[in-house]
């Protein structure tokens, strides 16, 4: 079973399940098939284990106006700020940083 370790900031959010998903790097790890189990680790201790809904194949690009942003299976995701929102992030650029920054 693939384990995936939060950051302790994140644990409320997914215990409440206002966090449903996150962001990998696939080179890093066996990138899970939908329907497999995870388990979900924070601070050493288990929160639970999920069933993994669906995959998407997620990049970083920049928008015409110079912003980066996160693309899904090639494309922008429609509501890309709502996703930014659930995961704690203050808006879609700040993801997208956050996720350049922990993945360079």
């Amino acid at each position: 079973m693939i384990c995936y370790e939060f950051a302790e900031a994140f644990a409320p959010a997914i215990l409440d399940g206002t966090k449903r998903q996150t962001m990998r790097r696939p080179e890093q790890r066996h990138t899970p098939d939908a329907h497999e189990k995870v388990a979900l680790i924070s601070g050493g201790r288990v929160l639970g284990i999920a069933t993994v809904m669906r995959v998407r194949l997620v990049g970083l690009t920049i928008r015409p106006d110079g912003a980066a942003a996160v693309c899904f299976n090639g494309f922008f995701d429609a509501d890309e700020y709502a996703i930014a929102r659930a995961e704690g992030f203050e808006d879609a650029i700040a993801r997208a940083e956050g996720f350049a920054d922990a993945y360079e």
